[in-house]
């Protein structure tokens, strides 16, 4: 069968010979360019010519009838242009061509076929150079098949078959070999030679050349010159970049004709450099570039490095003085050879300047060539001294002064004393400390013990001692002398360091403990003693072979033979999971096991200061897997014997290989090849001990034995392992059973412990046992001892006497007792009166609130007018919700000027900014101001805000940063003992960014969905409170959901209808006979301007309101003049009902004049102005008067009768109020909790919240529930319904502020899950929503549930919403100020952020602490960077 059969089943007969089935030998042309239309011919042998064929090309998805030729068959290819198919960019593309048989509708033979497109080439080098048919048209700057519509000088291709020039040699190009580097100066004009080849001569109609440099930042266009076919010349002009870097590598390209770009060889680039950032502003350093680099034409003059036309050749002047920074180290042998490192400035500009002019201590040192770094650096070698000396280090140039350092450098003669030990084992590992004199001098220390190395540990390094640590000898043997090699020069101590046989383990017993561990088992062998500090462990095996190394324990050295260590408990420290492997594959197991040993035991090793070498872990790699291999063995005899299922623990795991880390002894790290040594350690379970039975655990003692009860006592421990103490004293133990410990406790009963700790005889002790590292708390104990009593003659006569006293004491009471009651009598009649009269008012007031109740349940859509809803733009939205209360500040302002510059200079807010966009530096940065004691709630907050004022157009980045702050906090709150306290505060910088951050992207959902039904809510406060009487002086109103601000006296005001005069027309509106004047302004100007913003209304100060039709003609009034009520040094605010105005009283506002008229005459403009100004003031700070309005706010509601009113009774005002505003409450709430529009960062933060709660095995819903409300509801949406005007342009009153806090409350309320029991005395404010909260709960789970199901976000979404966010950034905030302002926290704790970056390994390796440097030195002067160096 042929392979193009697709049912191997079927034949199908073939013409001619049966041995060679059909195919495509060739198809000619081979290729076709998409600009014609070709005929292709199929060569096929033994095709059958009786039936009829179509060529079908699969990849474009097109056909065309095939003819039978000769040789096979014959079709055309696509015409692409009139069927609109294309190549894309692509150059060609090969596809597959197939024939189909008419008879069997089959492709039964194919093959592959390029059709290629010329003018996809876009360089002539591509073009001519292409396997195809294309032609390069020079003055059409473009690649073609067909060339007849081209202009002179064409370029054929190297697969072309016409003649001419061919290939891409005949390209016009620049060759950047034999061009020169292109060096340019920075703001110096310059003249480039460009080499090449094929220049184009530039025809009448084209335009000349030119050359186009991009430094990245800017594009600067120079002319060019065509000199002949082969040179270019650019005259570049001043160009200039900001970045901090002495040279910076630009693209440079070349165009001629209209745009046409002249190809190079290579990327052409131009080098533009400044030579004052590349001497780093050194004089030496710029010097040495005159020397290394003279193509520079760098100069030092005017104190600066310039390039050569900025100096005058007069000016041209040598270095100053060097300076020497730091000198290391500033102590050596006498001998010399200590290798000293100087580091400073100006240190010569060239080797030969310093070749002979280093001296230390008045001796010369010989710097090294390879290790001098010009004008920096300084390596050289100390020259024999002989004698003990100190002297400056001094650097004698040529041209100038010598130069000392103000360290001192110490020529030593150190002194070795004595070692200690003088003992270790032969496979090394033994730390041996050394001590003498001047042990720290020079810089590098080696020591010998005869010929065996004893690897030096520098951090022990002091004057008078130093530690080392033994390698592996061959033979126990005595080592001599003791060297020690200061740079080089060797000092000894003619003493023995004796190398011992390696220790052998004989005998390990007992062999059994509990899980917890803590038995002491007694270990002998041979030379025990010479081990320092030895540790004993345990390999513990799993199923499969599987096994993990337990913590190590101590162990105490008795003598040579003999050291007792406790048994390490089963189970380890850290969590199982993290060290047990898996043995699927069993030689990856054996490894990973055996290299999470290894790991283990280093750690043993860095906490007790050795080290393991190659070849010790060599050995012990050996030895482990031996270990492995056999639980492997033994692992799958058990599972084939048992049939059990593979778990990834056995419980109990009741056996374990002992193991020892004995210096670098590694035999004793396993020893299961031991012959003849048991060292399995049986594990048994933990014995459990019973708590005493008697009430409350408290055990009344009667001089018998101590039992306890208990169970598994006895399994692995014996009498000497359990410890029982009364108290603080110890009880003698005389018998232990597997089921009871019984003891002698002390003759008497010890003192207990009170809860500091402290010895208390007052409280029972405690009784507690310790079996091995089990401890019990069994209960306490109370002695019970018999006392004997006696009865004194004295205490019967003291009896006595208080028996008479105690007979004239009743008859007294008894007396007085009558005199009150008659007085009570009198008193009850007179308060009889009073709670009638108290009743009356009660009952008055409680019909009038239930007709309010009943008549004010209105509806005030018809009084809310949809006047349209004056949004704040996200400029001002943005200030205000990030620096709420203020209204300037220095984000608002560019930089200002002291003393005529700047604070902070660009180039340093430069820096700073680049390192504030490294992630690293930005976390560090918040988490050191995080641990500053002195770093305020208040800067907490600033530095949220400012952080995004300056990343407003990069909210991803911010994202980022706070996704990584949230995870330390998630993880501070769940180690915390409530870890649903999580963002409940804004304590911390990250809880603020977050408010900052949900504020700034829920903007455009603010505006688009829930920012109607809030602005709603809004204006349905203002007018329910409005309706009725509101106090000026404290804000207190009749209509109220706070009841801190209801008015609680019963005044009945009159509805007024004022005709205001408005332009032309006159506009009617209802106000209060009680509302002061002021009050009366502004519902005229709510209701004359209800369509403007408010921030856009005319200011009330400046108006003034003039009764048209007074009693005497046109009044001016106010809230005060001289005709004000005073009384008892109170006066009160003027009303419409003090100046008698009736209903229908005609009012105009005008603008302030400078006199009134009044009731009482004419007053001066500027008294009026000091009595508005100081509105509403409670105090007139002249005289002493207290001002009120509707009640007196110290006064007590006293009424008729001088019965004093009881406030509550007005509290059915509020449900009143509620009943009126709850459709606009539900309102809010449903829009608010709608999951149906919720942004893509709401998901996204809840999703964040869901996962670190499953990444920490938090189980209880109600703690992610908490998370969510302490994050969106508490952060944003309270904080947006309590401040409305952060989102609108509207005045908010102080009641509205009150009412509005209310509902926050609420909402913060239906987000908690705990229930709060209410009662009469609970808050009104909670009570008065207490039956809605049950149903806003509800929604609130529905909102969480609901988006929890609802797909995750993916990352491209977020990014997204997060760019869209940032373009409406309108970049009216100055960054420069606020980057000076966060720069002022890095300043005052630049000290402790450079520790913490210099911890930090990640920024450590980023060099942040260098460049935080380099920042301090730029933003505060050299000064400053003098300490940073």
């Amino acid at each position: 069968m042929c392979p193009n059969s697709d049912n191997p089943t079927e034949g199908r007969w073939l013409h001619g010979s049966s041995n060679q089935c059909i195919y495509i030998t060739t198809i000619s042309p081979t290729t076709a360019s998409v600009t014609e239309v070709a005929e292709l011919h199929l060569t096929i042998p033994q095709l059958p010519i009786r039936s009829s064929y179509s060529c079908v090309f699969l990849d474009l998805n097109w056909s065309s009838p095939a003819e039978i030729w000769y040789f096979g068959a014959r079709c055309v290819s696509p015409d692409f242009k009139r069927l609109g198919m294309s190549l894309g960019t692509e150059g060609f593309r090969t596809v597959t061509l197939a024939l189909n048989s008419s008879e069997t509708g089959k492709l039964f033979v194919t093959k592959s076929f390029t059709f290629y497109n010329c003018s996809n080439f876009k360089s002539c080098s591509q073009c001519t150079a292409s396997a195809f048919d294309c032609h390069w048209c020079v003055y059409d700057n473009g690649c073609y098949h067909d060339t007849m519509a081209c202009q002179s000088n064409i370029i054929a291709g190297i697969s072309s078959t016409k003649p001419g020039r061919k290939g891409a040699v005949h390209c016009p190009r620049i060759d950047t070999k034999q061009t020169e580097a292109i060096y340019l100066p920075v703001g110096v004009p310059k003249m480039v030679l460009l080499k090449g080849y094929n220049f184009p001569q530039l025809k009448a109609n084209l335009p000349s050349y030119k050359c186009v440099v991009n430094t990245g930042s800017a594009v600067y266009q120079a002319t060019a010159k065509l000199l002949d076919d082969r040179h270019i010349t650019c005259s570049m002009p001043e160009m200039y970049y900001s970045d901090n870097q002495g040279i910076l590598a630009a693209d440079l390209s070349v165009y001629w004709g209209d745009d046409f770009y002249l190809e190079s060889s290579k990327g052409l680039v131009a080098l533009l450099y400044k030579c004052d950032v590349l001497a780093n502003e050194e004089c030496s350093l710029c010097m040495n570039l005159n020397y290394t680099r003279s193509y520079l034409e760098c100069y030092w003059c005017d104190g600066r490095c310039s390039y050569m036309n900025r100096c005058d050749r007069q000016t041209i002047a040598s270095c100053p003085a060097p300076q020497i920074l730091n000198v290391w180290p500033l102590s050596g042998p006498i001998q010399g050879g200590t290798n000293v490192t100087i580091d400073g400035r100006n240190l010569g500009s060239k080797f030969e300047d310093i070749q002979d002019a280093v001296f230390i201590a008045n001796v010369q040192c010989k710097p090294f060539k390879e290790l001098y770094s010009p004008s920096r650096r300084i390596v050289c070698q100390t020259q024999w001294r002989g004698q003990i000396y100190s002297g400056p280090v001094e650097i004698r140039l040529t041209n100038g002064a010598p130069v000392k350092s103000s360290e001192v450098f110490h020529y030593r003669s150190p002194l070795i004393e004595e070692i200690e030990p003088e003992n270790g084992p032969m496979a090394g590992g033994s730390r041996i400390t050394i001590k003498g004199q001047d042990l720290n001098t020079g810089g590098q220390l080696k020591a010998v013990l005869g010929d065996a190395p004893c690897i030096v540990d520098r951090e022990t390094l002091t004057p008078t001692s130093v530690v080392c640590q033994t390698t592996r000898v061959w033979r126990a043997e005595p080592k001599s002398p003791i060297q020690v090699f200061f740079d080089g020069a060797r000092i000894t101590l003619d003493r023995d360091f004796i190398f011992r046989e390696d220790p052998i383990i004989t005998d390990i017993h007992p062999l059994a403990t509990i899980r917890e561990g803590g038995r002491m088992l007694t270990i002998r062998g041979t030379n025990l003693g010479y081990i320092q500090q030895p540790e004993m462990f345990a390999f513990v095996p799993m199923e499969g072979g599987e096994f993990y190394p337990t913590e190590s324990t101590t162990c105490k050295v008795i003598n040579l033979e003999e050291i007792r260590c406790p048994s390490p408990p089963l189970d380890p420290v850290d969590n199982p999971t993290s060290t047990i492997i898996r043995s699927r594959r069993r030689r990856h197991t054996q490894a990973h096991t055996i290299t999470e040993v290894i790991h283990r035991l280093r750690n043993h090793h860095q906490r007790s200061a050795r080290s393991l070498s190659h070849s010790e872990e060599g050995l012990l790699r050996r030895s482990l897997r031996s270990v492995a291999a056999a639980d492997v063995e033994k692992s799958r005899a058990s599972a084939s014997d048992q049939k059990l299922l593979r778990v990834k623990r056995v419980e109990p795991i009741n056996q374990a290989q002992l193991g020892f880390i004995m210096d670098g002894v590694l035999t004793l790290r396993n020893l299961s090849a031991v012959a003849g040594l048991e060292a399995s350690l049986k594990y048994y379970p933990n014995p459990r001990v019973y708590n005493f039975s008697e009430s409350d655990s408290i055990k009344v003692f009667k001089g018998e034995m101590l039992i306890i009860e208990g169970v598994d006592l006895t399994l692995a421990a014996d009498k000497a392992d359990v410890k029982v103490w009364v108290g603080s004293e110890p009880c003698n133990v005389t018998l232990f059973s597997p089921s009871q410990i019984a003891c002698d406790p002390p003759p008497s009963q010890p003192a207990g412990i009170d809860v500091q700790g402290n010895s208390d005889s007052k409280v029972l002790p405690l009784v507690v046992v310790k079996v091995n590292n089990m401890r019990y708390t069994v209960g306490r104990v109370e002695y019970d001892v018999p006392e004997t009593f006696s009865f004194p003659t004295e205490a019967i006569a003291g009896i006595a006497a208080g028996g008479g006293f105690l007979l004239l004491v009743i008859i007294l009471i008894l007396i007085i007792y009558r005199r009150q009651s008659t007085r009570a009598e009198r008193i009850y009649h007179k308060l009889q009166i009073q709670l009638d009269n108290l009743e009356s008012n009660v009952r008055n007031e409680c019909k009038q609130a239930f007709a309010e109740l009943q008549t004010d349940m209105t509806d005030l859509t018809g009084d809310l007018v949809s006047s349209g809803i004056p949004f704040w733009d996200y400029h001002t939205y943005t200030f205000k919700v990030l620096f709420p209360g203020l209204t300037n500040h220095v984000i608002l302002h560019p930089p200002m000027q002291k003393n005529g510059s700047f604070r902070f200079s660009d180039q340093g807010l430069q820096l700073f900014h680049q390192l504030l966009n490294k992630k690293i530096f930005l976390l560090t940065f918040i988490r050191c101001l995080e641990s500053q004691r002195t770093f305020t709630i208040r800067d907490r907050a600033n530095v949220a805000s400012l952080l995004m004022i300056i990343y407003q157009n990069n909210l991803e980045y911010v994202t980022d940063i706070l996704k990584a702050l949230l995870v330390d906090l998630v993880q501070k709150s769940v180690a915390g003992r409530h870890p649903k306290l999580m963002l409940r505060r804004s304590e911390s910088v990250v809880e603020k960014l977050l408010t900052n951050w949900l504020s700034l992207c829920l903007y455009k959902h603010l505006k688009e969905h829930a920012g109607a039904s809030l602005f709603m809510l809004y204006k349905a406060i203002k007018l329910q409170v409005e309706k009725g009487p509101v106090d000026a002086v404290t804000g207190d109103a009749r209509y109220s959901l706070s009841e801190d601000r209801l008015l609680r006296e019963k005044i009945e005001p009159r509805s007024l209808t004022l005709n205001v005069e408005h332009g032309v027309e006159v506009v009617q509106l209802r106000v209060l006979d009680c509302d002061t004047i002021m009050q009366c302004k502004e519902k005229i100007l709510d209701h004359l301007f209800k369509n403007i913003p408010y921030s856009q209304r005319p200011c009330m100060e400046d108006l003034e309101l003039e009764w048209r039709n007074g009693p005497t003609g046109p009044l001016t009034l106010n809230d005060e003049d001289i005709a004000s009520y005073n009384k008892d040094g109170w006066r009160r605010l003027n009303t419409l009902s003090f100046y008698k105005v009736h209903d229908g009283a005609f009012m105009s506002l005008l603008h302030r004049q400078h006199t009134y008229k009044t009731l009482n005459g004419t007053l001066d403009h500027a008294l009026l102005m000091s009595m508005a100004s100081q509105y509403p003031m409670k105090t007139d700070s002249d005289n002493n008067t207290r001002i009120w309005h509707l009640a007196k706010h110290d006064d007590g509601h006293v009424r008729d009768g001088g019965v004093k009113m009881i406030s509550e009774i007005f509290l059915t005002r509020l449900l009143s109020t509620k009943g009126t505003l709850q459709k606009y409450v539900d309102d809010l709430f449903k829009t608010v909790l709608a999951a149906g529009n919720v942004p893509p960062i709401v998901k996204f933060l809840f999703d964040f919240l869901d996962q670190e709660a499953v990444r920490y095995g938090i189980s209880d819903p109600e703690v992610v529930h908490t998370w969510k409300c302490n994050s969106l509801p508490l952060r944003f949406w309270v904080n947006i319904m309590k401040n409305p005007d952060f989102v609108f342009d509207i005045n908010k009153p102080l009641i509205v502020d009150s009412c509005l806090s209310v509902v926050g409350q609420t909402f913060m309320d239906s987000c908690s899950t705990s229930e709060h029991r209410l009662g009469k005395d609970s808050p009104s404010n909670k009570l008065l929503f207490a039956k809605d909260i049950v149903h806003y709960r509800k929604l609130v789970e529905k909102y969480f549930s609901e988006i929890r199901d609802t797909p995750p976000i993916s990352d491209q979404d977020i990014s997204t919403y997060l760019a869209d966010v940032s373009r409406m950034c309108s970049g009216k905030f100055y960054i420069s100020s606020a980057l000076r302002e966060l720069y002022s926290f890095a300043s005052k704790f630049s000290n402790e952020l450079l520790e913490d970056l210099e911890q930090d390994n990640q920024a450590n390796a980023q060099q942040m602490s260098a460049k935080l440097g380099h920042v301090i030195t730029a933003m505060e002067g050299p000064s400053a960077r003098m300490a940073y160096v």
